[in-house]
């Protein structure tokens, strides 16, 4: 009788660790087929993500000259002559889907340890009214939450997900934006995950406006992991230009492609980076479930030849 209960227990035992196996297999085919997909859009992206590098580097330098041969030029969005900066628009762009690991986390402490606004000083001297722009479910919420810690800001507009077919229309929505408002911002700042390399998406902060006359700046301001290695080139101010249009407004239309081309980038930056992290996540999920199935199959294959050891000598002792 109690050898029964025992082979009971044990045959339970072994259904269950194979119902395991199986669920394990199951979720094995997921997290490979997300890896798959990650990498695939990560191979499309990293190519757009060089593009916009060179073409926001190649805006800044024509612009840095254009604007130090007109020193005489200004405009009260693009460069705000506010004293303090009391209505700063914040850009806060997250992952739009989960399971790519520590990525929002991390962007999210990087933001409550650099945002001015998350002391309480600065906010009491300056009396700062801060608005936000976010990008990513993720961050939508993480904003939200601040703003009820801190008894103040506003979300003037969010998007929950966004694809690379849909960074320009975003990019240009988020502009008009900035132009639109009923207040002139102080200061317009992006806090994303910035693409390095496929290993490396650190933290960081893009200052968009004011603009200034060495565009100085407009340099990503990446985490201590990862450094700003390109330097602007020269900017030869002697150089004459011929304006087939007004002055004003063809640096008013180049400085507004110019932020537009910045805010595009950041956003194609932090997808990059996004899939790049998904990947390593999923990669890990698969190998760790590959490594769980072998332990469970040696597992299972153990009990099985125990019980069949047991009924083998059940039925020698019987005749």
């Amino acid at each position: 009788m109690l050898y029964t209960k025992r082979k009971e227990a044990a045959m339970s035992q072994l259904a269950q660790i194979r119902r395991s196996i199986k669920s394990i297999k199951t979720t094995k085919k997921i997290t490979h087929a997300m890896r798959l997909v990650s990498m695939s859009l990560y191979s499309r992206l990293e190519g757009t993500q060089r593009g916009y590098d060179e073409l926001r580097s190649y805006v800044r330098t024509l612009i840095s000259r254009l604007i130090a041969t007109s020193p005489e030029w200004t405009d009260e969005i693009l460069i705000p002559q506010a004293r303090f900066d009391s209505t700063p628009l914040i850009i806060f762009i997250s992952t739009t889907k989960g399971l790519c690991g520590t990525f929002h986390n991390i962007l999210a402490r990087y933001f409550e340890n650099k945002c001015p606004i998350n002391k309480k000083s600065f906010i009491h001297q300056g009396g700062q009214d801060p608005f936000f722009i976010t990008i990513g479910t993720r961050g939508t919420d993480f904003i939200n939450k601040k703003i009820v810690e801190w008894n103040r800001g506003k979300i003037i507009k969010s998007y929950s997900e966004v694809t690379p077919s849909h960074t320009a229309k975003i990019s240009s929505d988020i502009v008009e934006a900035i132009y639109s408002a009923e207040k002139i911002f102080s200061s317009v700042t992006i806090y994303s995950n910035r693409f390095v390399n496929f290993f490396s998406h650190p933290p960081s902060i893009t200052e968009v406006l004011p603009l200034t006359t060495t565009m100085e700046e407009h340099k990503p301001q990446v985490g201590k992991r990862s450094k700003f290695k390109k330097t602007p080139k020269e900017i030869d101010v002697t150089q004459e230009f011929v304006w087939e249009q007004e002055k004003d407004t063809t640096l008013r239309t180049i400085a507004r492609q110019y932020v537009r081309i910045i805010v595009e980038e950041a956003i194609i930056s932090s997808i990059t980076a996004e899939h790049s992290a998904r990947f390593s996540s999923m990669d890990g999920a698969t190998q760790n479930a590959t490594k769980m199935i072998d332990q469970l199959s040696i597992k299972a294959n153990k009990m099985r030849q125990a019980l069949i050891t047991k009924e083998v000598a059940e039925l020698s002792s019987n005749l």
